[in-house]
């Protein structure tokens, strides 16, 4: 009978069930506490499930790090500096000294034995500070995207003096000496013919000068980029736009002091260039065991195309005497130069990154060797080496010289 009756239970509706059993009182079920789940020996989970949840675990267990934004993305932005010391390919030269000595053998034939003997004085700029700024935002999907800022001002200045024109003219040997100069596109030609002048009597002209070189840089970069995460390793690609402006100078100041005559002369050149074109960057980090340290390398190309522009005066001004009479003059030569180019740069870096979770955003610090090519920048003249004998018009004008940047970065940031 209790059997019969049980089952009418179980087949009655629902509702039915419910009003039969208003009237019992409810009886509170104790609460269980869950246990950890454990790996199970169920055949009926698959190897494939065993490993994917290895492998969500191990992941949990990495620390949270993205090269530009805190999952699941955001915000981000870091400021830092560079310390960079520009390099020439050809030199960067202010002047030169040169000494020619001809030997004469007399005989039958008459035989010339000429040696010359010159030194070159460049610039010579030290690391100079370079700050820089970025700012961006990545979504969820790592797309993003970024923007920065870094400029560089290197100058420095030298001096020397030297004789230039017959130190001794007596058979069988003539030394001659002369002070060099850049080209500055022609312009220091007119110190030729003040030479000259100087030298009537035959006296030897004596040179000082000071020279000065200045170096500006700025940079801007807007770029879209995309980073992913790769088990312990990262990867941030990016493309978009650079400009870029560079800026060279060179001035000198020259004393040049005969016999009861005197001459000073100012020598001014500045080139720069004003370009833009496609940047793309690819860098990747690692981080090392479970630790908020890691390393990282970058590599970044860029294409410029612009206008380059050059100035060059040089000017002369002073008196030497003619028949007692002191005559007065002025000389002065300038000209300029315009044309369009194309300028490749190329960067690499490799450094370490510290980044440390705090809440809802993380804090970074990095620090990297650094080194940079910008291709057919030229030097602060402008010009070739100053090889030759003349005292003058020595060395061609030239923008083939490239520009190296070797160096520190440091920066430290936050993303959120």
């Amino acid at each position: 009978m209790k059997r019969i009756t049980l089952l009418m239970l179980l087949l009655m509706p629902s509702g039915a069930r419910a009003q039969q059993t208003d009237d019992v009182p409810t009886v509170p079920h104790p609460v269980v506490q869950s246990a950890p789940v454990e790996a199970s020996n169920d055949p009926l989970i698959s190897a494939e499930s065993e490993v994917a949840i290895a492998a969500a675990a191990e992941q949990a267990l990495l620390p949270r790090y993205r090269p530009v934004a805190a999952s699941p993305g955001g915000w981000f932005g870091d400021v830092g500096f560079y310390v960079l010391r520009p390099q020439w390919s050809g030199g960067n030269p202010a002047f030169a000294t040169s000494t020619s000595t001809t030997l004469v053998t007399t005989g039958n034939p008459i035989v010339e034995d000429q040696s010359v003997t010159w030194e070159q004085t460049d610039f010579d700029h030290g690391a100079s500070f370079a700050p820089l700024v970025s700012l961006g935002y990545a979504g969820r999907n790592g797309l993003g995207v970024r923007a920065r800022w870094w400029t560089l001002e290197a100058s420095d200045s030298v001096g020397g003096s030297g004789p230039t024109g017959v130190l001794v003219e007596s058979l069988p040997e003539t030394v001659t000496a002369s002070y060099l100069v850049p080209s500055l596109l022609g312009t220091t030609s007119v110190l030729g013919s003040i030479s000259e002048l100087l030298n009537l009597t035959g006296a030897v002209l004596d040179v000082e000068g000071s020279f000065r070189s200045r170096l500006d840089l700025d940079v801007i970069d807007a770029e879209a980029i995309w980073d992913t995460t790769l088990g312990r390793s990262s990867l941030l690609i990016s493309a978009g736009v650079r400009y870029a402006h560079i800026g060279q100078s060179f001035d000198g100041d020259l004393g040049l002091t005969g016999t009861n005559s005197a001459a000073t002369a100012t020598l001014r050149s500045q080139h720069t260039f004003n370009g833009a074109g496609p940047t793309v960057s690819l860098q990747a980090h690692r981080t090392i065991g479970q630790t908020n340290l890691s390393v990282y390398g970058l590599s970044r190309g860029s294409l410029l195309y612009g206008e380059s522009r050059q100035r060059a005066t040089t000017t002369v001004e002073g008196s030497f005497p003619w028949d007692t009479i002191p005559i007065v003059y002025a000389l002065d030569s300038s000209t300029s130069l315009n044309s369009n180019s194309l300028r490749p740069v190329m960067e690499l870096e490799l450094g370490t990154n510290w980044t440390r979770s705090l809440g809802t955003f993380d804090l970074f610090a990095e620090s990297g060797l650094v080194g940079m090519a910008w291709f057919s920048t030229g030097n602060a003249a402008n010009s070739e080496a100053l090889v030759g004998s003349g005292f003058r018009t020595v060395g061609s004008d030239s923008t083939q010289h490239h520009l190296g940047l070797i160096g520190l970065r440091f920066s430290t940031g936050v993303r959120f």
